[in-house]
């Protein structure tokens, strides 16, 4: 796993070095440079993790004329490595990523479709004067870029493209969606000069042609195959067991992030069925039990044989992670269990350079708790739908605590989306840190000119496409979080927590023909209905027949209220002065004195809101007020 930036089409050569440091914690185990005159150049920092000797970037052409670097792993580079031999192609690393070259030398464009992994590539092909750019079918691997003059500019974080992108104001729109759902939504970016790529496309730019996009993957999600239980979960397995061996591949230590859930508990169970040697798993210790999980997950890795840790994390760590996740998280993310993954992150780097995690698991079979109240709304006709409104001011004045999900805390969240009739609009209400309606009140008239409450869903319900392809609209859902919360939240807390500490994060349930595979069987196999994750816990009892069964996952929950109230106050109220706010120009300084007073005086349990405009105002003053230095550029 590895840093990549570069650039085209202007001379940014000045800048390719701090670029390049910018990301260096992605890869501080060694860093390449190929610079094609005021073209194009190309820069690489490296984690190694194949190939440890002679895996180092970037890979060039025999000829000098193409160069590539790669961010990732391509988990069927034997095979691909194998056609291309026979081609006459001739490697001179061991390494995965070096297939990419000789790839695209043999079958141009075309080789972003026959890679197996998760990536983002450059290429510079000086012969044409042409950069591609491609990133990975789920989006596993983050890639940034942005225009500079008649040219283009890429790196794997953003931060690294304040160094050249001329244009880096704030983004009104980008600002609105995080407030709504939690993150900026691909494929825009918190900054107006900054876009991100879209997973299973390729970017080309020539000087000539200018900018143009192409899809290389679009599953159909539509054509379900009719299976029998059984036989679904016999393809899930086989997989499973698939993906899981080729996420192995590595030539350091192996680990697993550990929790209750049946997601990480099966990917753990296949891992050590396909491992020859010990695996360690780490799970999350907390003070407070209703945010621990770590009994259960300790009991499951004790009777499978794994050398198990677990990791304590107290509020004094969560505070103090918070710098470093608004230094990591270049854009806002309004999602605190960062900061336990940077706290797990830290500790699996003392003894692993790889770790396996279940992440994929809830979008594909439906286990978040509130896809069965979307299921039975949606069973109901529209106008009893839209009669379900009348409940939410009893359920908004039901009482709450700062505990993990209190119930208070659920029937105010419940309350919120009751009433609607949209999918989208409800699901973000319950998700969601602002409903569409609260954002529009709490940011700024003149800020957000000419944004609606509506055109702040938009972009959102944009990741579900064509709706009439979607067997059920639970097949809707699946796809809009895949595309939406997975892609925009928990893929990038886990990619810059991971890499933050030079820990290579693989997702074996997010293999893209496992993914396929499963999007293609009936709805009804999938979600909970036939009991919670069933596919999945058949596949766990095969693999560890005699563990315990699952427990109910309830996710990297944080005492986000009590740290409000306690230690991160004081920053709190500093960010919403008068003075802050009115240099800004983003807010409504009477929506932010309301929302915090009603916060205090516990009118409503605002934590997730005010834990947003926190996340923000801290993002703020780290990257704007005091960004990277702009260098010059021609």
């Amino acid at each position: 796993m590895c840093g990549i930036v570069g650039f085209a089409g202007f001379d940014g050569r000045l800048a390719l070095s701090p670029m390049m440091g910018d990301v260096r914690h992605r890869g501080p185990d060694g860093h390449g440079v190929q610079i094609f005159g005021n073209r194009a150049g190309l820069g690489f920092v490296r984690l190694a993790i194949v190939d440890l000797v002679g895996g180092d970037q970037p890979f060039t052409s025999p000829d000098g004329d193409v160069c590539a670097v790669v961010n990732g792993e391509i988990y069927n580079h034997g095979l691909l490595r194998d056609e291309l031999t026979a081609q006459g192609h001739i490697f001179s690393t061991l390494s995965d990523c070096e297939v990419v070259l000789h790839g695209y030398l043999e079958w141009g464009s075309a080789i972003f479709d026959r890679l197996e992994g998760m990536f983002a590539v450059a290429i510079w092909d000086d012969r044409v004067e042409r950069l591609l750019l491609a990133r990975d079918r789920i989006g596993k691997k983050p890639l940034y870029w942005g225009r500079v003059n008649s040219g283009l500019t890429f790196a794997s974080e953003a931060k690294a493209l304040l160094r050249v992108v001329p244009n880096r104001a704030v983004d009104p729109v980008a600002t609105s969606m995080y407030f709504v759902s939690d993150s900026v939504p691909t494929p825009l970016s918190i900054w107006s000069g900054i876009c991100k790529l879209e997973p299973g496309t390729f970017l080309s730019w020539t000087r000539d042609e200018g900018f143009s996009a192409e899809p290389f993957w679009n599953p159909q999600i539509g054509k379900v195959e009719p299976t029998d239980f059984w036989s679904a979960v016999d393809s899930l397995e086989e997989c499973l067991e698939r993906s899981t061996a080729e996420r192995m591949m590595a030539d350091v230590p192996i680990g697993v992030f550990l929790s209750s859930g049946v997601d990480s508990l099966t990917v753990a169970a296949v891992a050590r069925r396909m491992s020859g040697r010990p695996l360690q798993t780490f799970t999350l210790a907390f003070e407070d039990s209703s945010y621990d999980e770590s009994l259960a997950a300790s009991v499951f890795a004790h009777e499978q044989g794994f050398a198990h840790e677990q990791v304590p994390i107290a509020d004094r760590d969560l505070v103090s992670m918070f710098d470093t996740a608004v230094e990591i998280f270049d854009e806002p993310l309004n999602d605190p269990a960062s900061l336990v993954m940077l706290r797990l992150a830290e500790a699996a780097s003392a003894s692993v350079k790889v770790v396996l995690t279940g992440d994929g698991g809830d979008e594909l079979f439906l286990g978040y708790p509130h896809v069965r109240a979307h299921a039975l709304i949606e069973g109901l006709p529209r106008r009893i739908q839209s009669t379900l409104r009348h409940l939410r001011s009893p359920l908004s004045n039901i009482p709450t605590s700062d505990r993990y999900m209190s119930f208070g805390f659920k029937a105010q969240r419940l309350a919120r989306g009751l009433g609607e009739t949209d999918l989208a609009v409800r699901d973000l209400s319950w998700r969601g840190t602002f409903t569409p309606k609260a954002a529009y009140s709490l940011l700024d008239r003149d800020f957000s000119f000419g944004i609606s409450p509506d055109e702040m869903v938009e972009p959102l319900r944009a990741n579900s496409h064509d709706l009439n392809k979607y067997a059920s609209v639970l097949d809707e859902w699946s796809w809009m979080y895949l595309r939406g919360y997975l892609l925009d939240t928990v893929l990038v807390k886990v990619d810059r927590a991971t890499m933050a500490f030079g820990v290579e994060a693989r997702s074996p349930l997010l293999d893209s023909q496992l993914v396929e595979t499963v999007l293609s069987m009936p709805i009804g196999l999938r979600r909970k209905g036939l009991g919670k994750k069933r596919l999945l816990r058949e596949v766990l009892r095969r693999q560890a027949p005699r563990s315990l069964p699952a427990k109910r996952k309830h996710g990297m929950g944080v005492p986000t209220s009590r740290l409000l109230r306690g230690p991160l106050r004081d920053r709190l109220h500093d960010y919403a002065c008068a003075e802050f706010l009115a240099r800004q120009g983003i807010f409504n300084p009477s929506a932010v004195t309301k929302m915090l007073l009603e916060f205090e005086k516990w009118q409503a349990d605002l934590r997730k809101e005010v834990w947003g405009f926190l996340v923000f105002q801290a993002w703020y003053e780290r990257w704007v007020d005091q960004p990277p230095l702009r260098l010059g550029t021609e």
